[in-house]
């Protein structure tokens, strides 16, 4: 029986199949401020090559070129004052992945 292994999920739940050069963190910090990115936003994210940080008038955008032949991805992470707000994925020019992340007050 031929078992298929090697995906997203299991670089998550074991660091061997993790590929070399993977971001572990990203820290931003807006006027003193750190503002927190969930581990599930860099995840996935490895051997970066260029990185760029541009303001739009609402939000700032974080862009990383990385990744190596048939993995080459660009990933755009959007984030106010306070928080992250999206995250793309961009592979072969299309839009692969896009993630948006709501702020929940627990009270």
């Amino acid at each position: 029986m031929h078992q298929q292994t090697g995906s997203l999920s299991l670089w998550a739940t074991d660091a061997e199949y993790r590929p070399r050069n993977a971001i572990g963190d990203i820290s931003i910090e807006v006027d003193g401020q750190a503002i927190y990115v969930p581990f599930g936003a860099v995840l996935d994210l490895f051997a970066p090559h260029d990185v760029q940080l541009n303001a739009t008038p609402n939000a700032y955008l974080l862009e990383i070129v990385g990744g190596d032949a048939s993995e080459t991805y660009q990933a755009r992470l959007w984030f106010d004052r306070t928080r992250i707000l999206r995250r793309e994925i961009v592979a072969f020019g299309e839009v692969s992945e896009s993630t948006q992340y709501n702020l929940v007050v627990v009270e």
